[in-house]
């Protein structure tokens, strides 16, 4: 788990949008390998070679040139538009692998379906201005997979931005409450039929453990882990751990 003070979780959903950048980088590592030069940080096996590209979307020319400054001094990352309305974005003639959207360049009356229609292309990651506002909520339902406030440290930026950019599900504490009682209102229930050990797995998966470690401190074989998230994601109609970490947030597990 990293060491920031975040909830980041290195899930990989399906979808094009989300497996793009993590494809390229494998096809960049095996093609590297074959030429003899894997694990070479400067030469065409490192992640320089095929950086994970992004849009900023930002409505505010101090902020968005901030954001720019701290995303560009990583060198998996490659900063290709820099803009100020969503239509700026999503008018780009190649797709980046990740857009870096500041709610408040969107009418927050269309918040929502801005996100959605950036992440038909695109993994999101959502910045606002509060921490429990329904915009985060209704942001996160349209398939964000990152949610951040104005007021993160910038340290915690860079790592939301490079969990969304894996294709993770990154949201920092101080959302997951607000977030958590928000879905929960928003679906009416908060029961999930989980029996006591199903709860207790997806609540370590959703705190990043892998099934081996899950296994190791419910004392249990791998294969019955195996069998119990299985089992959740029948119960919850979940397609991928990402899915899972969001029924999670929902149930108050990873609060």
């Amino acid at each position: 788990m990293p060491e920031h003070h975040w909830d980041v979780r290195y899930f990989r959903p399906a979808g094009p949008a989300r497996l793009h950048a993590t494809q390229r980088r494998d096809q960049a590592a095996a093609t590297a390998q074959e030429a003899g030069v894997a694990g070479d940080p400067g030469g065409r096996g490192g992640p320089e070679a095929n950086p994970t590209t992004i849009a900023i979307v930002e409505n505010h020319g101090i902020a968005r040139a901030g954001a720019e400054h701290l995303i560009v001094r990583e060198s998996e990352l490659r900063v290709v538009a820099s803009v100020a309305t969503v239509s700026e974005c999503a008018a780009l003639s190649q797709s980046p692998d990740l857009v870096v959207l500041d709610l408040a360049a969107c009418d927050p009356a269309d918040s929502a379906k801005a996100v959605t229609r950036l992440a038909e292309r695109s993994a999101v990651l959502v910045i606002s201005r509060y921490a429990d506002g329904r915009d985060l909520t209704a942001a996160f339902r349209a398939g964000a997979l990152g949610l951040v406030t104005r007021d993160t440290e910038p340290a915690d930026f860079v790592a939301a931005v490079q969990a969304a950019a894996r294709g993770g599900l990154c949201v920092p504490p101080a959302v997951t409450a607000g977030l958590a009682a928000d879905l929960r209102h928003a679906n009416g229930s908060s029961k999930s039929g989980l029996s006591g050990r199903e709860a207790e797995a997806l609540q370590l998966l959703a705190k990043g453990y892998t099934h081996a470690q899950i296994a190791r401190r419910m004392g249990v074989a791998e294969a019955t882990v195996n069998t119990y998230i299985k089992r959740i994601r029948g119960k919850l109609k979940a397609g991928n751990k990402a899915d899972l970490t969001r029924m999670a947030i929902e149930l108050g597990y990873a609060s």
